[in-house]
């Protein structure tokens, strides 16, 4: 596994078969105004690039764009592949997912169909994320989907409702 820092984002990457599992990118939305995510890749240096497509509140197409450069890509490495995007069929439309990373934690949700977080931390930082995640979006009607380790206890970042008398 390696870890890296991008736009001071910490991510990192598992290799299996020659394979490199990118996990905590940082993912942007490509502006109107750019041509194509190669494009935009290059403007911000990067050499590579991983992107989806994904449909905005108005019903447009929109395209997400995570930069990858050279010196980012772990040896022995010879195809790259996000966490998140493999993740996130099987939390749509609206779900989250922690993953055990050696040491460390992804996480991953989506709202609408639409990736919101692929975070990577310790177990504090992962249970932070979660609980501003659960904070910030109404739970959907018929409830998140959710995948997590078993030995992941999620009931200290559900948000708690204040008794007030």
């Amino acid at each position: 596994m390696s870890e890296n820092n991008q736009n001071n984002r910490n991510f990192t990457s598992v290799i299996k078969n020659k394979r490199a599992f990118f996990s905590g990118l940082d993912w942007k939305t490509l502006p109107s105004e750019e041509k194509n995510a190669r494009t935009f890749a290059r403007k911000n240096d990067a050499e590579y690039f991983l992107s989806c497509q994904y449909q905005d509140s108005e019903n447009e197409t929109k395209t997400m764009v995570a930069f990858i450069r050279k010196e980012d890509l772990p040896t022995g490495a010879s195809s790259f592949w996000s966490l998140a995007l493999m993740i996130k069929p099987l939390i749509e439309p609206d779900g989250y997912a922690i993953c055990e990373l050696g040491d460390l934690y992804g996480f991953v949700s989506c709202v609408n169909n639409v990736l919101v977080n692929d975070v990577v931390g310790n177990k504090s930082q992962i249970m932070s994320a979660l609980t501003t995640f659960l904070e910030f979006n109404e739970t959907p009607e018929p409830g998140w989907k959710l995948y997590q380790p078993e030995s992941w206890d999620i009931s200290q970042a559900l948000p708690h409702s204040l008794c007030l008398r």
